[in-house]
């Protein structure tokens, strides 16, 4: 059977999603750290932003020193999403595009232009890896997967996710308060869309980012509504993407943990008396044909902390944080034993339920 790849030029805007994101974050040489997303599409407000209006999240992390974190939003007319193709303009100085490459072997180029407060941006991330995601060629679950997560055997609705860049080398631009810094590193870039409530979906979800060269490790498991929770102690299973140098070694989906099980959380308050908890330390463990992964991570500080208010009421405030975390990596490969530490990103989404 002919292996289908997910396609990188047709991923454009959906005027249909409840939520859509398009995910950016990068480590560069100098020990810099970005993170940025856009989101062409939210029916609801980010933080302190309007709603239903597209925005720009920019956060940079300078080896030493503050946390800089900028913030955008844009009225419908200055946002134009590129018509057959994945990319948009959202207004002066703010772009994503993607250029296919010349042949099979090339996996063509993003190209990103930010601005927002003090902070702005031209780069170009160059894929090093075909993209990939858990729910197969289509990046979206599958309509049996659907009907179960939506409890109806007619919904339409749609869950699209997929790494377009699970690495790739980043170069370019970043400007700080008029002063440009030259940079290059790696980065990763995933893009994510729904048609419905995210409250409807799932409780909670998690998600790690892994890369310390040669290596890089994805993996994300979702906490789902009471319905379908086995356990209120932990979550279980998830996916995985496992990655050394220009090879995948394991890319899997398994939501019943045997091959990817989530086994501790330690959770923190981000602020004082507030409802929101994250994930601030995790345990969590892969097992692939000839390959065994653990990880124990444990957060350091809070990257980006930010609330969403969508148009339906959940009883618990609905937010997304991502925090810069320590991972204790072991890994068996074959007969090879290697252990390393490296820097990471841990994610929690609670939708609100």
């Amino acid at each position: 059977m002919k292996n289908r790849k997910i396609s990188q030029k047709d991923e454009a805007y959906a005027p249909d999603a409840h939520l859509q994101w398009w995910y950016f974050d990068a480590a560069f040489e100098d020990g810099h750290r970005l993170l940025t997303f856009f989101l062409p599409r939210s029916t609801g407000s980010v933080g302190q932003q309007p709603a239903d209006q597209p925005f720009l999240d920019i956060v940079l992390k300078p080896p030493f020193g503050e946390i800089l974190r900028e913030r955008r939003s844009f009225s419908p007319q200055e946002f134009a999403p590129r018509r057959g193709a994945f990319g948009a303009s959202f207004g002066e100085g703010c772009s994503v595009d993607f250029e296919m490459g010349t042949d099979s072997r090339d996996l063509g180029r993003y190209l990103l232009k930010g601005q927002a407060g003090r902070i702005g941006y031209d780069l170009e991330l160059v894929p090093d890896i075909p993209p990939w995601s858990p729910n197969g060629p289509s990046g979206q679950l599958s309509r049996p997967a659907m009907m179960l997560a939506r409890r109806s055997l007619f919904t339409q609705d749609y869950f699209h996710y997929a790494a377009f860049v699970p690495r790739g080398r980043l170069k370019g631009q970043i400007v700080v308060d008029g002063k440009p810094l030259h940079v290059r590193g790696s980065g990763y870039h995933e893009q994510g869309r729904n048609s419905f409530p995210l409250s409807e979906f799932a409780k909670a979800w998690y998600w790690l980012h892994i890369e310390r060269p040669p290596w890089t490790i994805l993996s994300g498991t979702v906490v789902p509504l009471p319905l379908f929770s086995r356990s209120k102690a932990r979550a279980q299973g998830g996916f995985v993407f496992v990655q050394k140098g220009a090879r995948c070694l394991m890319a899997r989906r398994d939501p019943f943990g045997f091959a990817v099980r989530w086994t501790r959380f330690v959770h923190r308050s981000p602020e004082p008396h507030s409802e929101e908890s994250l994930a601030w330390e995790t345990r969590v463990r892969w097992i692939g044909p000839g390959l065994f992964l653990k990880a124990d991570v444990v957060s350091r500080e809070v990257l980006e902390h930010l609330h969403f208010d969508h148009s339906e009421k959940t009883p618990v405030q609905s937010h997304w944080s991502q925090t810069i975390a320590e991972a204790k990596v072991k890994i068996l490969h074959g007969i090879r034993r290697m252990e390393f530490d490296a820097e990471c990103i841990l994610e929690t989404m609670v939708t609100g339920v």
